[in-house]
């Protein structure tokens, strides 16, 4: 008995070695099957990590161009303002300068010059000249020049000069300070260097 005894033994000691063995293989298959399944795992993850940093780096680059676009857009808009506080600023001087010389004595040879000027231009026509209401003391002075002729009060005139109007041959000469500082506009805009790049 002891021989079948130490049989018996001799075969479960074979079934637990056994069993061990295929333990510890399937321990180890478990270790690799879920070293694998962590490793895909990892590797997933840093995909979608790097995934979402690039994500956040695009959104983060979008945001900060539309920043610098909104604020170079803002820059722009005070720097035209700026531009266009400095030419009336310029104009508004330039104006009370124009009506401080309309309070000079050269104002009238001014005003007689133009008025020669527009007598070459309207000759023989029934013309129709224009001032403005500061004006009127020096119809005498224009007729004196220009010929007989009716002069006119305008609203239009602000600055100084004449307005001739030739309604029978359709001609307009305007000769008026507020004319001309306008064409000044035009040149001042062309060649001031105050130009938007």
């Amino acid at each position: 008995m002891d021989n079948e005894n130490e049989k018996v033994g001799k075969f479960l000691q074979a079934i637990n070695d056994y069993a061990e063995e295929q333990r510890k293989k399937i321990l180890d298959e478990v270790r690799e099957c879920y070293s694998a399944e962590m490793e895909r795992a990892e590797k997933e993850a840093l995909s979608e990590a790097q995934q979402l940093v690039e994500r956040e780096k695009a959104q983060n680059r979008n945001q900060i161009r539309h920043e610098i676009s909104s604020k170079e857009m803002e820059a722009k808009r005070q720097l035209v303002s700026h531009r266009s506080n400095l030419v009336e600023g310029i104009f508004h001087d330039v104006s009370i300068r124009l009506l401080a010389f309309t309070a000079t004595p050269g104002y009238e040879a001014f005003l007689k010059k133009v008025a020669a000027k527009l007598s070459d231009v309207l000759a023989d026509v029934n013309a129709e000249l224009y001032i403005r209401k500061e004006d009127e003391a020096f119809i005498p002075a224009i007729r004196a020049v220009f010929g007989d002729c009716e002069i006119k009060i305008s609203k239009d005139v602000h600055l100084g000069g004449i307005l001739g109007i030739s309604r029978q041959r359709g001609i307009i000469a305007d000769e008026t300070l507020d004319s001309r500082l306008e064409a000044q506009r035009t040149w001042f805009a062309a060649n001031s260097g105050l130009t938007m790049s």
